[in-house]
C-alpha cells in the first residue's frame, strides 16, 4: 500500500464565462506531476502450480517474507492529457535485502472526478 504525494502543473486554459468568472481549470489540457511515494508491503506470498512425479496435480500457496524490504519509497512522476495519465515509478531502497536490486514500474493512471 503505497500513499503518493506530487506537485502538479496544469497546462490548460482558464475558462471565461459570461459573468466574468473563471472555472474548472482542473483536468482540461496537458498536466504533469513530480514527487514521491512512501509504502508498506502488506504480505508477500507464491502460487505454484505442478504435477508432481506421479502426474498429479498440486496446488500450493506459500506465505513468506523471501527476504523482502517491507518499507517502500520513492520517486515517481506523470504526464497525462484530460483524465489519463502515464505513470512512472522509481524504488531508492532495495527490493530484497543484502542486494542493490531496485524495482521500477510503470502503468496507466485515470483520475476519476
Amino acid at each position: 500500500m503505497n500513499i503518493p504525494m506530487h506537485f502538479e502543473w496544469d497546462f490548460s486554459k482558464n475558462k471565461k464565462y459570461k459573468d466574468g468568472f473563471v472555472y474548472d481549470r482542473t483536468n482540461r489540457g496537458l498536466r504533469a506531476g513530480l514527487g514521491g511515494f512512501v509504502g508498506v508491503k502488506l504480505g508477500t506470498g507464491q502460487y505454484l502450480e505442478y504435477e508432481d512425479d506421479r502426474n498429479v496435480k498440486v496446488q500450493e500457496i506459500q506465505f513468506n517474507n523471501y527476504n523482502m524490504n517491507t518499507v517502500n519509497y520513492g520517486l515517481s512522476a506523470y504526464v497525462g492529457y484530460k483524465s489519463t495519465s502515464l505513470y512512472l515509478k522509481y524504488d531508492l531502497n532495495p527490493l530484497f535485502k543484502d542486494t542493490e536490486t531496485r524495482n521500477i514500474s510503470m502503468g496507466l493512471r485515470l483520475d476519476l472526478n
